[in-house]
């Protein structure tokens, strides 16, 4: 639903760790921490990029304070 983190979402940014942490990810490093396939992750991340909870750059993928909030809702 619209608003609403999906299980799968929600475990994603859940493993990118806090906004303020200064680790970021791969797509390949979150779909072994998930267990799920590549291509799975990699539509998660469009979508949670699309939604403003995840930015990526050269150095990686890490979650937005969005991100934050949204989970602590």
């Amino acid at each position: 639903p619209e608003g609403k983190l999906s299980p799968t979402g929600r475990k994603l940014l859940e493993v990118l760790g806090p906004s303020t942490s200064s680790a970021s990810h791969t797509a390949a490093e979150l779909a072994a921490a998930l267990a799920a396939p590549l291509y799975q992750v990699r539509a998660s991340l469009r979508d949670a990029t699309a939604a403003g909870l995840v930015i990526e750059n050269a150095d990686g993928i890490r979650r937005t304070a969005r991100a934050d909030e949204l989970l602590l809702s």
